[in-house]
């Protein structure tokens, strides 16, 4: 009626209730189409203007602006709590929040198929200590970052369990934390994946290079089985011939051959047992020196005869310590005898056995000699798999025997070498008896 615009179609036209500020889609040019966007470009209007002195108005137009807002901040709360609860429900890990008393308040979807609850069974119902170990409740309090005063609580991912609705533990990778606002403790969340199919895989992994492992061996065990026989064999020829024409020389050799080889497949044999059979370490007080001793004195004749010196050397207090005594001597017999076979003929050698006292730390055996060395890239496979550096005379088994013993002591082996002037192998042990078996010790 004031600007004679004659749009009669105006929602604001003839409407005293409603003035035309208030309005959306006025067809008004040159203002914004919506509440309260155009109300900027209708406060420089005539008809606005002829109202701004009424304070009815003025209050009507804060009051209105005002509900416009709460509209609008609800809308968006309500869109902010939807996309969340969407992002919550839809995640592809498994998500389960508690309010500060342990109470589960949020129970996803992939919580649900992989617990079997529904969410409604869970929610206020149920709490944090259905799903988790106490082990957990405890990490989960535990510093994580520090970060300019403030304390994160929680724990990283690791390999953990949860249990499902029939109290069976179903493995997953398992992260948690506190949340806080400003000191308030608000609650906890845990976010899990299952780890049922990897383990599957792991372990099928596992089986495979088993299976992989089994056949190599089988072929260069087969393969030293049958050096070891034609070694036998050719023993036995000239044992034959020796005795056929009467001379000694022969027969000698011949028998010389046989024992050699009678040795070998008894080593073999031994160390394929060693190797294959899970058995339970036998502990007991032992003095690691008369163990060096009992190797040199098994192993001096063998070495005595290839022109090679074994000698010990001794460093620190030792008492009795806590071993399996055959074991640990089988052990320093594979690497003494690989230490002569290492020696090229016709050299003098020298092999050092070394006991070292570390105290409370452990005690370190060394076995070092003078020989060819090892290769680089060979040193790096010696323990993992049926690595020989022998070349046809050799399985590899005997340092996997070593591997396995000083594992069962809770040790640790390595190597160094170099080429042409030889290796030292060094195993550290425990000193104390921590990590032994009531029931494997005396």
């Amino acid at each position: 009626e004031i600007k004679k615009c004659g749009h009669r179609d105006c929602a604001a036209y003839t409407n005293i209730a409603v003035q035309c500020w208030f309005v959306d889609g006025t067809p008004c040019e040159g203002y914004e189409p919506k509440f309260p966007e155009k109300l900027k470009g209708c406060r420089k209007c005539e008809v606005y203007k002829t109202h701004k002195g009424d304070e009815i108005v003025q209050l009507a137009d804060s009051f209105q602006h005002m509900i416009y807002m709460l509209k609008t901040s609800r809308a968006e709360l309500e869109k902010s709590y939807k996309f969340q609860s969407n992002m919550i429900q839809n995640s592809l890990m498994g998500i389960i929040a508690a309010n500060e008393m342990g109470t589960v308040k949020i129970f996803n979807l992939v919580a649900e198929n992989l617990t079997g609850y529904c969410e409604s069974d869970v929610i206020d119902r149920q709490t944090l200590k259905d799903f988790f170990s106490e082990e957990i409740a405890v990490k989960i309090n535990r510093p994580l970052i520090y970060d300019y005063g403030l304390v994160l609580r929680g724990f990283k991912p690791m390999e953990s369990e949860i249990m499902d609705k029939n109290k069976e533990p179903i493995p997953v990778r398992l992260s948690g934390i506190n949340l806080y606002e400003e000191e308030e403790h608000l609650g906890k969340v845990f976010f899990f994946q299952d780890l049922r199919e990897v383990k599957r895989l792991r372990q099928e992994l596992i089986q495979s290079e088993r299976l992989g492992a089994t056949g190599q061996a089988v072929a260069s065990i087969s393969h030293s089985i049958k050096n070891i026989l034609d070694g036998l064999l050719g023993g036995v020829y000239i044992y034959k011939k020796g005795n056929m024409i009467s001379d000694e020389k022969d027969t000698q050799k011949g028998w010389r051959m046989i024992e050699k080889n009678i040795d070998l497949i008894s080593e073999l044999v031994i160390n394929l047992l060693n190797y294959a059979k899970d058995r339970e370490p036998i502990f007991e007080k032992y003095d690691p020196k008369n163990i060096v001793e009992d190797v040199i004195e098994t192993m001096e004749n063998k070495a005595h005869n290839k022109n090679i010196e074994i000698i010990s050397e001794y460093e620190g207090d030792f008492g009795d310590i806590y071993v399996d005594s055959y074991a640990l001597h089988q052990c320093l017999m594979n690497l003494v005898s690989n230490a002569i076979d290492a020696t090229p003929p016709g050299c003098p050698g020298r092999i050092v056995i070394r006991l070292e006292s570390k105290n409370q730390h452990g005690i370190i055996f060394e076995v070092s000699d003078n020989g060819i060395g090892i290769k680089k890239e060979i040193q790096e496979k010696i323990f993992h798999g049926m690595v020989s550096t022998k070349g046809s005379t050799g399985t590899g088994l005997g340092l996997l025997v070593v591997k396995k013993i000083v594992s069962e002591h809770g040790g640790t082996i390595n190597v160094e070498s170099e080429k042409d002037k030889g290796s030292c192998f060094r195993i550290w042990l425990p000193k104390n008896n921590a990590n032994i078996p009531a029931s494997g010790s005396k």
